[in-house]
């Protein structure tokens, strides 16, 4: 049974595939790429965001 990312994922290549041609598959492999570089910038880019907030919160209570 899929699950419904993989039916979103699925869908989205479906549509790419329509509007600029290729073939689904290679689609799919596209959009999968993408979510993963997407997912691992995200999560680096939350790691230093909290960075900055303790070293503004550091600035801040300094005399």
């Amino acid at each position: 049974m899929a699950s419904k990312a993989s039916g979103y994922r699925h869908g989205i290549a479906a549509q790419l595939a329509r509007e600029h041609g290729g073939s689904e598959r290679g689609w799919q492999r596209a959009v999968a790429e993408a979510r993963m570089l997407y997912e691992h910038e995200d999560g680096q880019n939350q790691g230093q965001g909290q960075d900055v907030e303790q070293e503004a919160g550091s600035a801040q209570t300094a005399p």
